[in-house]
């Protein structure tokens, strides 16, 4: 299982997403940001992924990819999804 996480700041404070790749599928969790004392605590919520997760996520694969760090079937496969996501729009 590969893991890829990016933060987001919000009016609220931070948000953190991980998303995993296991088994052919992309899955995203989130939980808010806090300090060292309480990460062992923080409780990872599962959210549906939408386009714009999905091209933060390309962003980051993408990157992963140039320095060799991932196969180009998971940059095709999220290229696939987006293109899928405008065919419903």
């Amino acid at each position: 299982m590969e893991a890829y996480t990016w933060k987001e700041r919000t009016e609220d404070g931070t948000i953190l997403y991980k998303a995993c790749h296991h088994a052919g599928r992309w899955t995203l969790e989130t939980a808010p940001k806090v300090g060292r004392a309480l990460k062992d605590e923080v409780v990872w919520e599962k959210v549906e992924m939408n386009r714009d997760h999905y091209e933060t996520l390309r962003g980051l694969v993408w990157n992963k990819y140039q320095r060799k760090r991932c196969p180009w079937e998971w940059v095709d496969a999220i290229d696939k999804i987006l293109e899928d996501m405008d065919k419903e729009d």
